[in-house]
């Protein structure tokens, strides 16, 4: 039975059975216990280090040219080992001249692979088992990396076009270039993947990292909230770029596995109806506290 529900159950019972002045001061406590955003189950994706990965339709949005863009997401690594290098997406051709790839590697560090600028570099303090939010900003020519809403390493200059392949995006696992001596292949939970036609400022980043998207949001190209929990399709609410799980429509061994992720993040900011309700009672609920104290 819900919370809604039980709260509801309650009050009625304080209404119509005696004892009601001794029970309205614990229903209204009862009734803004209950009051709040109420959230649907956020899941995650995880990747098993050898071959899970998710695949994302080609197109010509994430041919950011030499434009601006901005890359979010959530991860949580399961180990963060020196020697081992952990693919977080990959935009590649085949080789491996143009595009963008996210790489965690030792250091820890993040490796960018930024078409013809080749590989730039952006150290941070990582742990394993810890959830981060990165995000990957170009603004002009001036490229910045942020863990956790804050920048980590210097601005480096990316002037080149950045126009990816033909195979799509690749979420956990390379495209191209795979080498299963440097483990390239991600290790942990992945989560809220957000693409951007816009560079997104720090404040945009701190204010809403923690929140999930409505998909009309200016500037948002793509985006994954991996919160359907089963079956072999990441929904993209926007341009209907879904990703598949794996390499088949039915489950096979390079499916990642859905998972209720444990992250402080996919809040709604926006009350849902429920809670509404819930705060609507509460007032109701004072009010008669209220009245019924001042009758003889």
């Amino acid at each position: 039975m819900s919370g809604m529900n039980i709260a509801w159950l309650y009050i009625r019972n304080c209404l119509f059975k005696r004892g009601f002045m001794k029970k309205i001061s614990l229903t209204i406590i009862i009734i803004f216990l209950c009051i709040g955003r109420v959230y649907a189950a956020n899941y995650a994706l995880y990747f098993d280090g050898v071959d899970d990965y998710v695949t994302i339709p080609d197109s010509n949005l994430w041919d950011f040219g030499a434009g601006d863009f901005s890359i979010e997401m959530w991860f949580n690594m399961e180990e963060v080992q020196a020697g081992n290098h952990y693919y977080i997406f990959a935009d590649i051709n085949n080789g491996m001249t143009d595009g963008l790839s996210l790489i965690l590697s030792p250091s820890p560090r993040f490796d960018v692979f930024a078409g013809g600028n080749g590989y730039q570099y952006f150290t941070w303090g990582g742990l394993a088992d810890t959830w981060y939010h990165a995000a990957l900003v170009r603004e002009s020519t001036n490229m910045r990396h942020y863990i956790n809403g804050v920048q980590v390493g210097p601005t480096v200059t990316v002037a080149d076009d950045i126009s990816g392949g033909s195979e799509g995006i690749r979420f956990g696992f390379p495209i191209f270039g795979y080498n299963p001596v440097l483990s390239f292949a991600m290790y942990g939970k992945f989560d809220e993947v957000r693409f951007w036609n816009a560079a997104r400022s720090q404040e945009e980043i701190q204010n809403w990292m923690y929140y999930s998207l409505s998909g009309t949001e200016p500037g948002l190209i793509g985006y994954w909230n991996f919160d359907e929990g089963s079956g072999q399709t990441a929904n993209e609410p926007i341009y209907g770029n879904y990703g598949q799980l794996g390499s088949a429509a039915g489950g096979d061994v390079n499916d990642p596995t859905w998972v209720l992720s444990d992250g402080l993040y996919g809040q709604n900011p926006i009350p849902e109806p429920a809670s509404l309700f819930l705060l609507g009672m509460g007032l109701l609920g004072t009010g008669l506290f209220k009245k019924f104290r001042r009758l003889p």
